[in-house]
C-alpha cells in the first residue's frame, strides 16, 4: 500500500505505473472517510496478478486518477 498526498508524488508514481502497464480496477471508501480513498491497480497481459494499492485523501490525485487515459 502507497499512501500518496503529494501531486509531485503522484505523477512520478503514474509514470512509473503506465510505462508498466498498470490499470485501475477497483475503488473503495473515500476521500472524506479516515480510511481514505483506496485505488488497486492491476499489471495488464501479466501472467501473474501483480497489483498495487494506492490511498490518497487528495481530490486532485483522484481526479487524476479519473482522468488518466490508462
Amino acid at each position: 500500500m502507497k499512501i500518496v498526498e503529494d501531486m509531485e508524488k503522484w505523477d512520478i508514481l503514474k509514470a512509473a505505473m503506465l510505462e508498466k502497464g498498470y490499470v485501475p480496477y477497483s475503488w473503495q471508501y473515500s476521500l472524506n472517510q479516515e480510511e481514505g480513498l483506496h485505488i488497486w491497480f492491476y499489471k495488464r497481459n501479466s501472467d501473474l496478478l501483480k497489483r498495487v494499492e494506492i490511498v490518497t485523501h487528495k481530490q486532485a490525485i483522484a481526479d487524476d486518477i479519473k482522468k488518466c487515459d490508462w
